[in-house]
Formats: structure tokens, sequence, C-alpha cells
């Protein structure tokens, strides 16, 4: 192994000031003559302030020390998002890619696969804004009741859930016009959700999963974050398996429309519009 050099008094005589203060020395910010003294090598330094000397390095220490706390905070802001999506991970699988590749078979698993699929690593690693998170607080701002749920899941959003809006009106007992007008507004409310931040990055999350197989275009089912669509959702509202319902839905747009068509389940385990 080769020795580091040792550095001697000279040396560092000759090292620029701003070489202690690496944060403060990256700021664009600082006041001129505070650069000018940066670019001073000690020995300079010591010359210009033969008195102050030290009460000027606490200055610059004192400053250094607050944008170090600053940068930390950052850091740690920047993290605990991701840190919170690989946490829902724990337990569903020995090692991420497990988790990554797995079969979401209940509401744990898909919490897990979704929240890797919130994290994105193209330039640096951050977590996206379709968090599950962001998108479960979207959803929990409808402020739909148990009929507006049913609506969602069984007339808008569901696949192949075999329900009809005549089964909907007797469960509830309204008319099928009441249902039909109920649908209409909670799907205008869903479309205008793409003005959203969290929800237009979710349908863009979607949008990119589209697949072609025998001649259709649609989602393949064998995708783990797809495939989460299939889990029983019967349970509160909002859920992960509404999150992602919602963004198959919004990408089943046709190009020439304003409003999704839905999506149901083809032999070929595609999920392709209707």
């Amino acid at each position: 192994m080769k020795k580091e050099k040792k550095i001697t008094a000279k040396d560092r005589a000759n090292t620029s000031v701003g070489s202690r203060f690496p944060h403060l020395s990256a700021s664009t910010h600082l006041e001129s003559d505070i650069r000018e003294d940066f670019l001073l090598t000690e020995r300079e330094f010591g010359d210009k302030y033969r008195r102050g000397k030290q009460s000027r390095l606490q200055e610059f220490e004192n400053a250094e020390n607050r944008m170090a706390v600053q940068f930390l905070t950052a850091q740690v802001e920047h993290m605990s998002p991701i840190v919170e999506a690989l946490q829902r991970c724990a337990g569903t699988a020995p090692t991420l890619l497990d988790a990554a590749i797995g079969t979401p078979v209940d509401v744990k698993k898909a919490e897990a696969i979704y929240g890797l699929a919130s994290i994105d690593i193209q330039r640096s690693v951050m977590v996206s804004e379709h968090s599950l998170q962001g998108v479960i607080t979207v959803l929990e701002d409808l402020k739909l009741d148990a009929f507006g749920v049913a609506i969602f899941r069984d007339l808008i959003c569901g696949i192949d859930r075999g329900v009809s809006g005549t089964e909907v009106s007797e469960r509830f007992e309204v008319s099928r016009q009441t249902v039909s007008e109920r649908r209409a507004r909670l799907v205008g409310k869903l479309v205008e959700l793409r003005r959203v931040s969290a929800t237009s990055s979710l349908h863009d999350l979607f949008s990119a999963r589209v697949r072609h197989s025998g001649g259709n275009y649609g989602f393949s089912l064998n995708d783990p974050l797809v495939a989460i669509s299939r889990i029983p959702n019967n349970g509160n509202f909002p859920s992960v398996v509404d999150v992602v319902l919602l963004g198959l839905w919004l990408a089943s747009t046709e190009p020439d429309s304003r409003i999704p068509k839905g999506l149901s389940a083809s032999p070929d385990w595609l999920l392709i519009k209707r």
C-alpha cells in the first residue's frame, strides 16, 4: 500500500485559506472580501491579519458550520422519502431484487413494488412525484363516500369487476340516473387530476409501460406493477390498488380523446383498452 505523503508546515503555509471551508468556497453568494481572503495562502492570510487572524478564521468557521448544517438537513430531507419507500419492502422478500420482480399477492407486497417504482434513478436517486403517499393524498382529497368509492372501483377504474350500473343503483337504493350523473361528475374530476403533479407523474409512469403483443397494445400482467391491479380491492379507500387502477385508467386515453376508455383483461395476459 502506498503511503500518503505527509503534509509539512511549508505545504500548509502555501495552501489556500478557502480549502479549509469547502461549503463556503462552493457558495456562489460569497461577499467579495471573503472570496478575496479565500484566494490567499495561509502565509498571505497571516500577513494580512496579523492581529485579527483568529477572529477572522472564527467568523469563517461559524459560517461554514451553518452551511454544513443546511447541507446535511437538505440531504436528510432528500433521503427520507427514499428510505421510506425502501422500508415498505421490509419483510416482503430477502433482497430488493426479489421484492422488485415478485408477484404482488397482497397489499403489503403491492406497496413494496409500488414504492420501488416510485424511486427515480435516471439522473440521481430520488422519489418521483407519484409517490404512494402523494397520490393517496390526491385521492383522499376527492372525499368520496361509499357510493363514490363503488363508482370509482366498479364503474370507472375497475377492471372486469363484473358490476353494472343497475347493481350499484340497487346496492345504494338510488336511481340509474343518479348513478349515471354521479359517474359523469367523478369522471370529470378524475380527468382534471392530470393537472396535479402527482397524478400527472402517475399518468406518465403507466403510459411508459404500454406493450405490444399479438396485434394489441396494452399493459402486461406479467409486469409486477400492473399486476397490482388484480389484487382484491374491497377495503378502505384509497389503497395502493386504487392508485394503480387510477394510473392505468388515465393511461388508457386515446390520442384523439380527453376521456380514458378503461381497460379489460385479454386471454394473452394483457390489459387492453375497452
